[in-house]
């Protein structure tokens, strides 16, 4: 799969985490920009707005958004959708993480 989300799976309400994705297959030194979505659960608390990376030599690009955080109870699904600069498809990837005391 050339998109992978890393997130816990299991998190306390309104406590700050980190939700890491990793992109292969892109070209050596390209842009590519991670769109990060939510469907159900608890609402959100982060920035909207994509985040970028640039592909390594090795074509892995990773991409970080932090201080993340989602009020609770419930379990929420993120989804990362990762494009290339001029609109090329990487794919994506989705991510269940419960929110519980």
């Amino acid at each position: 799969m050339p998109v992978h989300i890393q997130a816990p799976q299991k998190i306390a309400p309104n406590t700050a985490f980190t939700l890491v994705v990793q992109v292969d297959g892109a070209r050596a030194g390209r842009q590519v920009t991670v769109t990060l979505t939510q469907e159900g659960g608890p609402p959100p608390w982060f920035d909207p707005r994509p985040q970028e990376g640039v592909a390594s030599p090795e074509g892995l690009t990773v991409v970080t958004f932090d201080h993340l955080a989602l009020s609770g109870p419930g379990t929420a699904t993120l989804s990362a959708v990762a494009r290339g600069y001029y609109g090329g498809y990487y794919g994506s990837d989705v991510v269940l993480i419960e929110v519980a005391p």
